[in-house]
């Protein structure tokens, strides 16, 4: 908390009213966060990525009105205001995220943090998702899925959209040494470009062509009519991929915590699959 509502006060005094306020938010998250439900963890989630763009959206405009000399006192201030809120539900999430073994699994991933982790525990029921596609399904990342007008949605729009922000995560961690998934991104990526490149997804490119007018400047058209994908295509698909990876060990680490079954991955079950991406940090969920 910044002290410069408090100049008047003898600097050392005002030192230490901070410090017990700041204490006093920490003993209060601490109780929040320990008598926190589910359906509130989800509810804490949601609004986070949603002040979350209400910042970025309000400090953007402050920052154009600012280059046009105009007022942006008011958007400054609730930009500030949102980044707070922001920061104590995160250390919420991130005090219950704790409390559960998943959570502490989840955390000790390089890119994963609190309010992904807590978002996850909140959503899967490790009781319903016996198997990693099921948990996929819920999430909207099955084959076929999407929207269809006058249809009931079959998955959980905010765990898709968790999806998306693990995947994002991954990525944006994948030049980190201590990044378990970069390797797997890595090769994702070269096994996509390349598939791209041999004209492997030119049925799906010309969908794309004709699902919508395309801008013929831009980059994206000129792929697409070559029969490829635009590399932002490509990035998403394999935002996707590592994405689904994590929920499947997700999906894993909370059957272990919970002393459910484990079942092998439908691909080395049923379709003869050898290779299996072994669970990372097995070691956090030994730890009660």
């Amino acid at each position: 908390m910044s002290n410069k509502y408090m100049e008047w006060e003898d600097p050392e005094v005002a030192k230490d009213m901070i410090a017990a306020i700041e204490r006093l938010d920490k003993d209060v998250i601490t109780v929040l966060a320990g008598e926190l439900s589910k359906d509130e963890a989800r509810y804490l989630v949601q609004s986070y990525y949603a002040q979350q763009d209400w910042r970025i959206a309000a400090a953007h405009r402050a920052r154009e009105l600012a280059k046009r000399g105009q007022p942006s006192a008011i958007l400054s201030y609730q930009t500030r205001q949102w980044r707070y809120l922001e920061a104590q539900i995160h250390r919420v999430l991130g005090v219950y995220a704790e409390r559960f073994r998943v959570g502490r699994w989840s955390m000790s991933i390089c890119g994963i943090g609190p309010v992904i982790t807590a978002g996850l525990i909140a959503h899967i029921d490790p009781h319903k998702a016996h198997t990693p596609s099921q948990t996929w399904k819920f999430a909207g990342l099955a084959p076929g899925q999407g929207r269809v007008a006058g249809k009931k949605l079959d998955y959980s729009p905010t765990l898709k959209q968790l999806a998306y922000h693990i995947g994002s995560c991954l990525i944006r961690f994948s030049n980190h040494p201590k990044q378990f998934y970069r390797d797997y991104y890595r090769a994702r990526k070269e096994y996509e470009t390349t598939r791209n490149e041999q004209l492997r997804y030119a049925e799906q490119a010309a969908k794309a062509l004709k699902s919508k007018k395309w801008d013929t400047k831009k980059d994206a058209y000129a792929y697409l009519t070559k029969g490829m994908l635009p590399p932002g295509h490509i990035q998403a698909r394999c935002r996707r991929w590592v994405a689904k990876l994590f929920l499947a060990h997700f999906t894993q680490a909370y059957r272990i915590s919970e002393g459910l079954e484990v079942r092998e991955p439908y691909a080395i079950s049923y379709l003869g699959h050898k290779k299996v991406v072994s669970l990372p940090n097995p070691e956090v969920l030994a730890v009660e």
